[in-house]
């Protein structure tokens, strides 16, 4: 993601990612994701951070889940597949059965997963040290990409749920209580 498709997410264009017809003002933009003003400037300048680009994912996804819920499930797929992008990111194959929300705190979240926090903050695109940081204290931006992996993670276990489970999932990854 650009600068450029940053204004288009924040403007309600930017393709599958879009928000909502209608547009954020830079400083809702900025206080949704949790970041100063001035970096969201800057992020819309010269491009934003992969954290921050998970995060506008999750946003989304808070956005877009009642229109979600209209859809069939294979619509559904479809658009969350949009949503997230690439399948790669993610670290480690996952075969738990279940995992913790991140809600329950990163550290535990971690744990659940089976991932190390070198893993995870590769993923993030974070030296180790930050990451570590982020275990003790958990900035609104970080809880945002957090939430979005989760999403990527179990993504492909959720095709197969039924519509009720798959609805609980999603509303549990973005709960407001997270943050």
């Amino acid at each position: 993601m650009t600068g450029y498709e940053l204004r288009l997410w924040r403007s309600g264009q930017y393709s599958s990612r879009s928000i909502r017809s209608g547009h954020w003002r830079q400083e809702d933009a900025a206080e949704q994701l949790g970041v100063a003003f001035r970096t969201y400037c800057y992020y819309e300048k010269n491009g934003p951070s992969h954290v921050v680009i998970l995060g506008t994912q999750t946003l989304s996804l808070q956005i877009m889940l009642p229109e979600l819920e209209k859809l069939s499930l294979p619509h559904v797929m479809t658009r969350l597949n949009l949503l997230v992008g690439d399948p790669d990111i993610v670290p480690a194959k996952f075969s738990k059965s279940d995992i913790q929300m991140p809600s329950t705190g990163l550290k535990s979240w971690r744990k659940s997963l089976g991932w190390t926090q070198k893993q995870v903050s590769e993923t993030l695109g974070v030296c180790l040290r930050t990451y570590k940081s982020y275990e003790q204290n958990t900035p609104r931006t970080v809880m945002l990409a957090i939430q979005a992996i989760t999403l990527l993670v179990i993504l492909p276990r959720l095709a197969q749920c039924r519509r009720e489970v798959l609805f609980q999932k999603l509303r549990a990854i973005v709960a407001a209580d997270s943050f």
